[in-house]
């Protein structure tokens, strides 16, 4: 095998652990290996136990002794060194959304309580929090001590700092004027949602609420909003720069093949289905429900987060995986018409996938994580491009490294077409087993395909190649693709 294939493939099972991690962050408690796999987008949990078991020698994570074993995080040991040495150095900068998490309205903290919860210099965290103060978001009271808390009008204000944050990766000009005032509605929205009743925004405006998965970053909903009398997907995240990043760039993006972005808004606790309406005793991320809750059904209390609840298109028929899956694995009459059949049915979705993107890139974005899991099939039978939490601007090129995105799918410089190029061929070719997947795909980084697709598909050969090629400049534009795919579909 050579250094670049062993490179990518172990590119690929870094992210599998980040992803594996950032999952089991969100899930607060154990859970077995079937559904971390499913977490993270894979179908087995053998495909995700090298991982764990490699996770554990590490000492980042830690299973019980139960068949199957439940696995989460590994508390981290109390440090014995002495307090001299182990105080982060004063240029460490402290995250403002962390110093606001552990502030309150009723009750103040000193600076050092704050920099021992947070772990950071107490110079550090003083100076943020005098930074806070001279925008209003904070107060400071002179008693016997210096504490700090939160201002009465103190959540709207960190609504509009957050937001500020993310515009640091995603500038509003990058999306156009017409988001920009999409974005101030957002704005709107999150400030609205401070003033909130004691019943959750998401409980009195929606009913019929049924869970459709979960993933490493978020949990999403399928719900009828009671206004309209229509159901939508409500994803819920915890509120940070990455998910409001997200917000900012589906507010510019208005595209039949992209999924469509309806609102926002930020709430105190993460929904979670009644105990007394889950199938099979299952929480809504897959685990079982071992812990009795002392909260209101319906809500998963959290005095740590914020949550944002973002309101998008129902995509129920399913992800260009399952449809994948299922031209893989259905029966059909011949050989030669299900390759002809095939081919047209590939064709005419890679053209749509194809269109959403080139609207993605005009509007000066990568998605960054382009693969068949986020891909969807509309109810209006269009195929929808989803999940843009990775994305980034054009302009802030240097943020485009390799760590993000996920396994065969990623190209070294995080070029969204080298992703289309593995998904192109996906859509072509039967694959059978899920080993046969992965031995493929890794010949395709070196651009050796399998035999007799030549012969077949001698013409999308020739585009998924240069979509493949290993210089990013060899890679064809999404709008030069289209016109390739508009003279397969005129011949």
């Amino acid at each position: 095998m050579s250094s670049r294939k062993k490179d990518v493939l172990s590119l690929s099972y870094k992210s599998l652990e980040e992803r594996i991690i950032d999952f089991l962050i969100q899930t607060e408690e154990g859970t077995s290996a079937l559904n971390i796999a499913k977490g993270v987008g894979l179908n087995c949990a053998k495909d995700v136990n090298p991982q764990l078991y490699s996770l554990e020698k590490k000492g980042h994570l830690q299973k019980t002794e139960g068949s199957p074993p439940k696995w989460s995080l590994k508390p981290r040991e109390p440090t014995q060194e002495p307090q001299a040495s182990s105080t982060p150095p004063e240029s460490s900068d402290v995250d403002q959304s962390l110093v606001l998490s552990l502030l309150r309205t009723d009750r103040g903290q000193t600076a050092l309580e704050i920099a021992k919860k947070l772990k950071a210099n107490p110079k550090s965290v003083k100076k943020k929090l005098y930074d806070l103060l001279s925008r209003g978001v904070v107060e400071k009271s002179e008693d016997s001590r210096v504490s700090w808390k939160r201002s009465e009008k103190s959540s709207s204000t960190e609504n509009s700092e957050l937001l500020n944050c993310a515009e640091i990766d995603l500038e509003e000009s990058s999306i156009g004027n017409s988001s920009a005032e999409a974005s101030r509605e957002i704005d709107s929205n999150l400030k609205s949602s401070d003033n909130q009743a004691t019943t959750p925004r998401f409980q009195e405006d929606y009913d019929s609420i049924e869970s459709l998965g979960t993933g490493a970053y978020g949990f999403v909903y399928k719900a009828r909003r009671k206004l309209e009398d229509v159901f939508f997907a409500v994803k819920i995240v915890k509120c940070t720069r990455k998910a409001l990043r997200e917000v900012k760039a589906l507010v510019g993006l208005h595209h039949e093949n992209i999924v469509r972005y309806y609102t926002c808004w930020e709430e105190n606790t993460r929904y979670e289905v009644p105990k007394c309406e889950r199938n099979n005793s299952l929480s809504p991320e897959g685990e079982e429900d071992t812990e009795e809750s002392s909260e209101s059904p319906g809500s998963c209390s959290s005095g740590r987060y914020r949550y944002l609840y973002i309101q998008m298109e129902l995509c129920e028929k399913g992800t260009l995986r399952s449809w994948i899956q299922e031209k893989n694995y259905g029966k059909t009459a011949s050989s030669e018409q299900e390759m002809q059949r095939r081919r047209n049915d590939a064709l005419s979705v890679f053209k749509q996938i194809i269109n959403g993107v080139k609207h993605i890139h005009a509007k000066d974005l990568f998605h960054r994580d382009l693969k068949p899991e986020n891909i969807f099939l509309g109810n209006d039978d269009k195929v929808k491009i989803g999940d843009f939490g990775f994305v980034t601007s054009a302009r802030t090129d240097s943020d485009r490294t390799t760590d993000k995105g996920t396994s065969f799918y990623m190209s070294p410089e995080q070029v969204d077409i080298y992703a289309l190029g593995l998904i192109y061929f996906e859509l072509l070719w039967k694959v059978n087993t899920g080993h046969e997947r992965l031995k493929i795909c890794g010949d395709l980084i070196e651009l050796n395909f399998p035999r007799g697709f030549s012969k077949q598909f001698n013409p999308e050969k020739q585009i998924i190649m240069a979509m493949l090629s290993k210089s990013p400049e060899g890679r064809p534009e999404a709008s030069k693709i289209a016109e390739h795919l508009d003279a397969f579909i005129a011949e």
